[in-house]
Order: structure tokens, then C-alpha cells, then sequence
């Protein structure tokens, strides 16, 4: 194959790629509140408990 071809080909698959693993990557920290990690009302802040 040409390499233009081959480049051009790289650039697609790769931008799909990009984007589907950031549009994963955002949905997940912006999840509802029962799967998102934080609360932006109510901040906590969980040191870890004593020994």
C-alpha cells in the first residue's frame, strides 16, 4: 500500500481510538452520584482511619 494511505489510515484509527477511550474516560468521572467517586456539596475528604 502507499504509504500516504497507510498514514492516513493511522490517523483515523487512532483518532477513533483517542476519542472513544476519552469519552469513556469522562462519562466515568462524570457519572451519577451513586458511581461518581465525589460530591461537590458536600467535599469529604477520608484519611484512612487509626491505627
Amino acid at each position: 500500500m502507499h504509504p500516504v494511505v497507510l498514514s492516513a489510515a493511522g490517523i483515523v484509527v487512532g483518532g477513533t481510538l483517542a476519542g472513544v477511550t476519552l469519552i469513556g474516560v469522562i462519562e466515568s468521572q462524570t457519572d451519577g452520584p451513586g458511581q461518581s467517586p465525589a460530591n461537590v456539596s458536600q467535599p469529604v475528604i477520608d484519611y484512612g482511619t487509626a491505627p
